[in-house]
């Protein structure tokens, strides 16, 4: 068997290790993180304990939408509204929250409440522009909840006397809404925006700057993102927030960030109050059901998941995060069967979900199809460490002797070490069952005793008696799947 076809694979997802679902091998990627939990009064912060899903187990979607309804400026005639377009590239956190005003990039457009004097923050999980749920709410907690209508485009307001300052600024603000793309072009709208507000725009057409503004600083925000600039991102989405309070793409893309930053509380609340400004956005139901699996709340995870699906069935990140969730559950055929629908959508797979529903076939004992998802894998993503780890894993520990491959083996779990990511105590576990795999057993304990060194202590006891069987001359073998499940697959 050829390395290239056998050695695609990944160890089992740190979700499904944490519920014992598929946990045969070396360590899961986990995080010492903290879980939000949602209650009647609001949310709680637990401190860290097991987690129910592994950092790199988190689901988000992109936030990528065509720009809707028509904007307030009548010269010579009414033209589109701008909207958020493109798409966020989630980030880690960087440090602390920026402050907003250095983000701002004109004195005269700031919000009524920097001109009182005062400073939102946006930090806390009781500021003053977002709210948590309640059960009381179904539109937020179940999948067939009634929900409140979705705003309506603004009215537009009479134009601003043609040749004005305040007129052109705001049509040069709006004509480059239409193609911007870039951060320094989000920059230009804000300053033109600027100009109108200093020339004394008024009544609906400064309403319409502030939500111009917000737009723009959103896009800014999510460019930022993109680039990993954490605090500048979550400072432009807070200010867009002060210049429209009902801009729900950016209580979205704030609370995707705060969420992959870790701040689980304060995404959660954004993330709520994006579904109650707009509860028809499926994207957001996905990133709040990922956080209920956080929080180990699995009802009101499925309800967020099938309220997500309900809203757009060919939503991938829904697909493949319910997918995970029917997994970690037991519900092995239900996984399979939102895996294979995920694999369908042209364009939007990736080899985090053929890894997942490679996963998944390695419990229901198709390892050979487990295989081919792992190839898959690192077809799309050479570098996916969890591919190499988990097929190498897969390809040393397999209890049917037909498909084990020592030599891929220990080319995969080389690679995996060499991808650098992930938990390395857990590619060493891999690589010394594949050395003992392949009777290397003096290998396999020097290598296992190093996973040791650095595995945390839930780890170690596992690890040992490996070791144990490794210095007696004894290869592990995973225990075998009691009664393959027969559920449909199909090519991705």
């Amino acid at each position: 068997m050829e390395f290239h076809y056998a050695a695609r694979f990944t160890r089992t997802c740190g979700a499904l290790l944490a519920l014992g679902v598929a946990a045969h091998g070396a360590l899961a990627d986990e995080t010492n993180i903290s879980f939000v939990t949602a209650s009647d009064n609001g949310i709680e912060i637990q401190e860290p304990a097991e987690p129910a899903v592994g950092a790199s187990d988190l689901v988000f979607a992109d936030d990528a939408a065509p720009a809707p309804a028509h904007i307030a400026i009548q010269s010579p005639a009414a033209a589109p509204a701008p909207s958020a377009q493109g798409t966020l590239s989630v980030v880690a956190n960087r440090g602390g929250q920026a402050p907003l005003r250095p983000m701002v990039e004109d004195a005269a457009v700031v919000p009524a409440s920097h001109r009182r004097g005062q400073v939102f923050t946006g930090q806390g999980r009781r500021g003053p522009s977002v709210a948590a749920p309640s059960r009381q709410q179904p539109h937020r907690q179940t999948s067939r909840g009634v929900s409140p209508p979705a705003p309506s485009a603004p009215t537009p307001p009479p134009a601003p006397a043609k040749g004005s300052a305040a007129h052109d600024g705001l049509v040069r603000a709006y004509e480059l809404s239409l193609s911007a793309q870039s951060e320094a072009e989000y920059s230009q709208i804000i300053r033109d925006c600027a100009d109108a507000m200093r020339a004394g725009v008024k009544d609906e057409n400064r309403k319409f700057g502030n939500e111009l503004s917000a737009w723009a600083l959103n896009r800014r925000g999510q460019a930022r993102a993109d680039q990993g600039q954490f605090d500048l991102a979550l400072a432009d989405f807070r200010a867009a927030l002060e210049f429209d309070p009902n801009c729900w793409r950016a209580y979205h893309n704030r609370g995707v960030s705060l969420a992959q930053a870790g701040q689980f509380a304060e995404a959660f609340d954004d993330i709520c109050r994006c579904i109650t400004i707009n509860p028809k956005f499926a994207k957001a139901y996905s990133n709040r059901a990922t956080l209920y699996v956080q929080a180990g709340d699995v009802e009101r995870a499925v309800a967020d998941y099938e309220s997500a699906l309900s809203q757009d069935p060919k939503l991938t990140q829904a697909l493949v995060g319910y997918g995970r969730l029917c997994h970690m559950t037991g519900r092995l055929d239900d996984a399979l069967t939102h895996f294979n629908h995920a694999m369908e959508q042209a364009g939007d797979v990736t080899a985090e979900v053929a890894c997942s529903r490679g996963d998944l076939l390695v419990d229901l004992g198709r390892y050979r199809d487990a295989l081919q998802d792992y190839a898959k894998a690192i077809d799309l993503d050479p570098q996916f460490e969890h591919a190499y780890r988990n097929g190498a894993w897969l390809l040393a520990t397999c209890p049917d002797e037909s498909v084990r491959d020592a030599n891929a083996a220990l080319a995969g779990a080389k690679k995996a070490l060499q991808c650098g990511y992930g938990d390395r105590c857990a590619a060493l576990d891999t690589l010394a069952a594949a050395q003992a795999n392949a009777g290397q057993y003096q290998e396999a304990v020097a290598t296992i005793s190093q996973a040791i060194q650095i595995a945390p202590e839930e780890a170690r006891g596992a690890y040992e008696e490996r070791r144990t069987m490794y210095q007696a001359g004894q290869p592990f073998r995973t225990e075998p799947v009691s009664e393959v499940q027969t559920a449909d697959f199909v090519e991705g």
